[in-house]
Parts: structure tokens; sequence; C-alpha cells
């Protein structure tokens, strides 16, 4: 598979980070994260929107007991299409698509 690591700044200021992963069937993003002192100003959307217009991310997976990712990601379009036990993160997380992908299938 093909990573790239992305980092998010203002100005010099680092915000926050994401990897976007390009796979057989999708493109995923993964360790999406904004610093608490930026979060809830509205950078966590500006960023999701524009990973999604520039490298067409539609899947991704969050912790189920993340409320705040969860409800970014469905803002900007994401869906629950499972859910299950991640060994490796040791929690329940969902798998999420975008809905506008999810619809033809």
């Amino acid at each position: 598979y093909k990573m790239k690591s992305l980092q998010f700044f203002n100005g010099s200021d680092q915000i926050g980070s994401a990897n976007v992963f390009w796979l057989d069937d999708g493109t995923y993003l993964a360790n999406f994260q904004i610093k608490p002192e930026y979060q809830r100003q509205g950078y966590g959307k500006q960023f999701m929107e524009l990973l999604i217009a520039l490298y067409h991310v539609d899947t991704l997976i969050v912790a189920q007991n993340n409320y705040p990712a969860y409800f970014l990601y469905k803002k900007c379009g994401f869906e629950i299409v499972s859910g299950y036990y991640a060994p490796d993160l040791n929690t329940d997380v969902y798998c999420m698509k975008r809905k506008e992908l999810n619809e033809n299938v």
C-alpha cells in the first residue's frame, strides 16, 4: 500500500496531522488529530474536507467512545458501515464510509 503523512498548519503553528492510505478497496484516513487547543474551532471540519477533496478519502475507523471525532466525521458525510473490536487499539471501533459512495452499492 501507499501512505502519505500530513501535517496541518495555521501560519507557523502545527494544528494537527493525519495519515492517508491507498488500498485496493478505497482511500483510508488514519490517525487524524487536531491539537486540543485548536479543537472545536472548525479546523477539524476544514481539514477533513480538504483531505476528502484532495485525496478522495472514503473510509476511516473511529473508536466508538470518541464522540467528538464520530460527530465530526458524520458532519463530513461519513456513516457507520460496521462495528467491531479492534485488539490493536484495545477498544470497539466503527468503520465509516462516505455516504455518497455507499448509495451506489
